[in-house]
């Protein structure tokens, strides 16, 4: 529990909080297989608001923009390459929160090793 005290007898107010994020699947570093279904899922906790969903969550990929909202999505793929996928929430105050995590999308090569 926080407390506080007023040490004086002006008029004061304590900012409000911004919200938390989590994206709890997948986790940073997954590999998908290209043309795979991609699902997203995430979590937007407000001290004062309580649970985000809807637009309040909107998920963005450095590579192909704008994902969705919510706290879930399935994606039907995503373009191949390294993504940082963000999730960020926003609060009924217009206060923000971000995480983000990395997937790559793609084809596994494995390749020899030549050794002299």
């Amino acid at each position: 529990m926080n407390t506080g005290q007023d040490q004086s007898d002006a008029w004061f107010t304590v900012e409000r909080k911004p919200p938390q994020v989590y994206i709890t699947d997948p986790i940073s570093g997954t590999f998908i297989l290209a043309g795979s279904a991609v699902p997203l899922n995430g979590l937007g906790i407000d001290l004062e608001d309580g649970n985000l969903d809807g637009s309040s969550l909107q998920w963005d990929s450095n590579r192909d923009g704008p994902l969705g909202s919510g706290p879930s999505l399935v994606l039907p793929s995503l373009s191949n390459g390294l993504h940082v996928i963000t999730l960020t929430g926003t609060d009924s105050d217009g206060n923000k929160a971000y995480t983000s995590i990395e997937v790559f999308v793609g084809e596994r090569l494995f390749l020899p090793v030549a050794r002299r």
